[in-house]
């Protein structure tokens, strides 16, 4: 599959005693390929960070996030500039960011998207962890259309986020293997974790949705080492109708499933799809389709147990009680793996779809 680098995935400028990662992130901007990202032309120095690092935070060893939104002028310049967010809330991190704000210059715009949609996430390190760190860029395969707005993630963007409206900010840290492929990753930071954001980018590296970039030449791979990647995940919303060709999509695209999910025909109803009599009532008199992810323990056989909803949607609609229902009743089981392969763990995701009723 086709694989692009994009801009604003990793850190764009590293300091000695602390580090600032910048991204420029517009959902409008991502789908404007003709359009080519913005870049800085200038970024705050080490003095700056160490003079903006917030007392407290430094008193007490703490490190933080903030991200800002910025419109871009034509001279390069930042104007109105809010946070968006800060994390920890209560070391003031997004006053430090918006003092450097003033420090940072962008080529010019060349769309109006670009223009006011420059989001700035500047992460705080204390000295030690800043040597310390290693950062590199990180290289995303393509999605397939459908999922362009949720770049880079595509379809891994956590659902449960998409619902609620809400982004996110994610670092891990990974040993690189001569393919470029991420190993050995494990999680350091993550703003939002009842949203799924750090899992979402560890299967994105565990199934090499995600690679690390090459290095500079000369240079050559030591798997020793471990690197830091920064993801950003900028809110998305499925009421965003100019972003989808012919309407936002009735179910939201949910991550690849670990297996396939095999249906009995004991309970099929005409017009219910798969489902079948476990498909919702009010839903399938409403005429509203919908889906489900399941966390189940799959035995050799294929039969479920143990079964948690770790998404439905729409929400509301008895989506995530019929998928359960079907895993206790054994109406669904997991499909069998391709010869050769063998699970890499008792439990998998499943995904249940209910095609709109006919």
């Amino acid at each position: 599959m086709k694989i692009s680098r994009i801009a604003g995935a990793a850190p764009l400028a590293r300091v000695a005693l602390a580090s600032a990662i910048f991204s420029l992130v517009s959902a409008r901007a991502l789908a404007e390929t003709s359009c080519p990202s913005p870049s800085w032309t200038r970024v705050p120095s080490a003095d700056d960070m160490i003079a903006a690092y917030p007392a407290k935070a430094r008193k007490d060893g703490v490190k933080g996030l903030a991200i800002l939104q910025c419109a871009a002028q034509a001279d390069g310049s930042l104007a109105g500039c809010v946070v968006e967010s800060e994390d920890p809330a209560q070391y003031e991190f997004g006053a430090a960011a918006l003092k450097l704000a003033g420090l940072i210059r962008t080529t010019p715009p060349c769309s109006e998207a670009q223009a006011h949609g420059v989001r700035i996430p500047i992460r705080f390190a204390l000295p030690a962890e800043a040597a310390d760190e290693r950062h590199r860029e990180a290289v995303y395969k393509i999605p397939e259309r459908r999922f362009r707005k949720f770049a880079p993630a595509g379809p891994y963007w956590p659902d449960r986020a998409l619902l609620l409206d809400q982004g996110g900010h994610v670092t891990i840290q990974c040993q690189v293997a001569a393919d470029l492929k991420l190993k050995a990753c494990r999680l350091v930071w993550d703003t939002a974790p009842s949203l799924g954001f750090g899992d979402a980018v560890l299967r994105m590296a565990a199934r090499g949705w995600m690679t690390a970039a090459p290095l500079p030449p000369g240079a050559s791979e030591q798997a020793e080492l471990w690197w830091t990647f920064e993801v950003d995940f900028a809110a998305r919303s499925l009421a965003d109708e100019d972003d989808w060709p012919g309407g936002p999509p009735r179910v939201i695209p949910v991550e690849p499933p670990d297996r396939q999910v095999l249906y009995k025909t004991t309970h099929a109803v005409a017009g219910l799809g798969p489902p079948g009599g476990y498909y919702p009532d009010a839903a399938a008199r409403a005429g509203v389709p919908g889906a489900a992810v399941v966390d189940c323990r799959v035995n050799d056989d294929g039969a479920l147990n143990d079964c948690t909803v770790f998404s439905a949607f729409p929400v509301g609609w008895g989506f995530d009680d019929s998928a359960l229902r079907m895993a206790k009743d054994h109406y669904i089981s997991a499909a069998p793996l391709p010869d050769g392969q063998s699970p890499a763990h008792a439990r998998a995701r499943l995904t249940i779809v209910y095609p709109k009723p006919q």
